[in-house]
């Protein structure tokens, strides 16, 4: 009887710590080694280069605060939106899309990202906000953008250096990218900088999940100008849409983007 009751322990063991659970297990701890070597890595650079670091608002408050959002639409977007009728919950969703726009800044941290803001004008930087920390309990952004714009399959390296017409920006639907590209599974850094701006004074940056339905805001960064942008590293295999638009008078930007496999 106890050599039955041993080899179902043994059994049960083996089927807990199955090949497939490995691979997941040791698959984690390498992204999670990767993320952290990227990490330093953007930290090391900057601060050889003098940058000064700087946090953006990292709190519903500071952003209502700094973007002048009235009190109405920051109480709306606090309501408990479980037990709201479906229209509230959509007068919900609006509210708390306005809030997450107004931000300078936010990524979404659950998509094995990690990503810094940079102006090399004023030679300042810092950590983009994680989504779940200014926004805890909120949903990302989501809308369903055109996917037939200058596709990129992306097996290695690539860069690219677009001009782009400004759209005015929206607090409820994104812009539809102007640019794609396809990750495959590999470890990549990549990056988005504004090199020119014609008419308009500022330029939104951002990146969109397009392997989703509907698709997912993942990086925002807002108000930027000549010789600001953003970089850092993600992992995974998904189409991306690269996307701007501006707050100001719309005109055309200049945007240089490169993505990278890492070895």
């Amino acid at each position: 009887m106890k050599k039955v009751v041993v080899s179902l322990l043994v059994l049960s063991m083996l089927s807990v710590f199955s090949p497939a659970t490995f691979a997941m297990e040791s698959s984690e701890v390498q992204m999670d080694t990767f993320m952290q070597v990227e990490y330093e890595k953007i930290r090391n650079h900057y601060e050889k280069l003098g940058y000064t670091e700087v946090q953006l608002p990292s709190s519903i408050g500071e952003i209502c605060i700094r973007a002048d959002v009235d009190s109405y639409c920051r109480s709306l977007a606090l309501t408990n939106i479980v037990d709201a009728s479906p229209e509230l919950k959509q007068e919900i969703l609006k509210a708390r899309e306005e809030i997450i726009y107004a931000a300078d800044g936010w990524y979404a941290d659950d998509k094995d990202l990690y990503v810094v803001w940079f102006d090399s004008t004023s030679r300042e930087w810092g950590e983009l906000p994680r989504f779940s920390d200014l926004f805890p309990g909120w949903d990302l952004p989501s809308d369903v953008a055109n996917m037939g714009i200058n596709e990129l399959g992306v097996p290695t390296d690539w860069s690219s250096s677009d001009i782009v017409q400004l759209k005015m920006a929206s607090a409820t639907e994104m812009v539809d990218p102007y640019r794609t590209w396809t990750l495959h599974g590999e470890m990549y850094e990549f990056s988005m900088e504004i090199k020119e701006l014609t008419t308009s004074k500022h330029c939104n940056l951002g990146i969109t999940d397009m392997s989703v339905t509907p698709h997912e805001s993942i990086i925002h960064k807002k108000g930027m100008g000549v010789g600001e942008g953003f970089e850092g590293a993600c992992w995974g295999s998904r189409v991306l849409g690269l996307r701007a638009s501006t707050d100001s008078v719309p005109g055309t930007a200049r945007i240089f983007s490169r993505c990278g496999v890492v070895d």
